[in-house]
């Protein structure tokens, strides 16, 4: 038997309180004894529609013509998806669109290939650089690419290491200095 839990508070301590009639037909009401309100559950075949519907964007006008269901239906699905982590929403030209978490927009795409693209820029002015030199320091490398984040500095020389291309090598006994070394080709 499924577990109905309340869609206004959560509780599990949910009794049957009759039937509704909609135009979609009968539904089972339910009351919650403890914040004292009726619900009816959201059918699952109507939200399961509507979220193999997302692969694109789509508005709420768009799902009422698919779906053939009331527009406030639609809403109160895509509400139950957005915070089951399903579906996400968002506005364009004062319109809003509601789409599958997983499905990426074209600017998302292209602002992830941008970051990408100055990574992988980032990550050939730092061999190019020690390979000139031979060697450098933690200290040269953040000025050459203008960062003051030295956690960031350091996780993209670890990239550089796990590749095989750099390698960092540490001098002296009182004064620890670490140094970055060329050891690919």
């Amino acid at each position: 038997m499924i577990e109905v839990t309340c869609k206004h508070c959560g509780s599990t301590n949910v009794v049957k309180a009759g039937k509704i009639k909609l135009k979609s037909g009968e539904k089972t009401r339910y009351y919650c004894k403890d914040c004292k309100k009726y619900f009816t559950v959201m059918d699952r075949k109507i939200k399961d529609k509507i979220l193999n519907l997302l692969d694109e964007e789509k508005t709420i006008s768009d799902l009422k013509d698919e779906v053939k269901a009331h527009h406030m239906t639609i809403r109160a699905c895509l509400k139950e998806l957005i915070n089951e982590g399903n579906v996400r929403a968002y506005e364009k030209d004062g319109k809003k669109f509601y789409v599958k978490n997983e499905y990426k927009s074209k600017n998302e795409v292209k602002n992830e290939v941008k970051k990408t693209n100055n990574v992988q820029l980032q990550l050939s002015k730092i061999v190019t650089f020690v390979k000139s030199k031979g060697y450098a320091t933690l200290d040269e490398i953040k000025e050459l690419l203008n960062i003051d984040n030295v956690a960031l500095v350091k996780r993209m020389i670890l990239l550089l290491v796990d590749e095989g291309l750099l390698s960092i090598k540490v001098s002296g006994l009182i004064f620890r200095k670490e140094y970055i070394v060329w050891t690919g080709e």
